[in-house]
């Protein structure tokens, strides 16, 4: 009767621009996905608010939550419903402290493993602006807001030792990879060193040889002026090398 009555007063009172009615099944879904939303985002203001950041206003706080929201899948495209968030924040349902809860779900037996209650390996690490780094668990219902941590399950034991190994492989991989690359880099630079020896050697064999030229020998006077030249050069050469 109650949801016949919201169908009724929902279709009489809907605004002009909205022409589809829809029925009190519809209204429950579409109630059921604003309070999952609204209890999650409350989950993850309540997470902010612990942290008590220093100079933050209730703005920032906001928008804060909001991106904490933004790192569950679910809601990767923001908080949609802030246009009632105003008028459901202070429910009785949201406004339960994290106490109420916990006592809440054990008088309902309903109680939340070691796993559900540990932060995954997926959970984000968010940084802000005149905050420390801190971890923030978004995977439960209540966007994280126990901050008790249970021991570590089997399941994320194992998942955290194949991660450990995955990363020793890596590392194991690149101080191999570069070893090899400064075995190359020496080869190459050894083989540079006797390439520039031999052309060393041949220049002055060269320089040795036009020195020791007869220019008495030598018929043209235009080559006699050139070698002449030549020897003069070296001869300079040799005697800065010497001071």
């Amino acid at each position: 009767m109650f949801w016949a009555r919201v169908e009724n007063d929902y279709n009489n009172n809907k605004p002009d621009f909205i022409i589809e009615l829809r029925n009190k099944r519809s209204l429950q879904c579409r109630m059921q996905t604003i309070l999952s939303a609204i209890g999650k985002f409350r989950g993850c203001l309540r997470q902010i608010e612990t942290l008590k950041p220093s100079g933050a206003s209730e703005a920032d706080i906001m928008n804060q939550a909001k991106i904490l929201l933004a790192q569950d899948n679910k809601y990767k495209y923001g908080f949609k419903f802030e246009h009632v968030w105003h008028i459901l924040k202070d429910m009785q349902k949201f406004a339960d402290n994290d106490t109420a809860t916990s006592e809440a779900r054990r008088e309902s037996g309903h109680f939340v493993s070691s796993q559900e209650d540990s932060p995954t390996p997926e959970s984000p690490t968010m940084t802000y602006p005149g905050l420390s780094s801190f971890s923030l668990n978004i995977t439960s219902d209540d966007g994280g807001g126990s901050s008790s941590q249970r021991p570590m399950g089997v399941k994320k034991a194992k998942f955290k030792r194949r991660v450990e190994e995955k990363n020793s492989t890596i590392c194991d991989t690149l101080k191999e990879g570069q070893q090899q690359m400064m075995e190359v880099y020496k080869h190459n630079a050894g083989e540079r060193q006797r390439t520039n020896n031999i052309l060393e050697r041949k220049l002055e064999c060269r320089e040795t040889k036009i020195v020791m030229m007869d220019l008495n020998t030598i018929t043209d006077p235009m080559k006699r002026e050139f070698v002449k030249q030549q020897q003069l050069k070296i001869m300079a050469k040799h005697a800065r090398q010497q001071d």
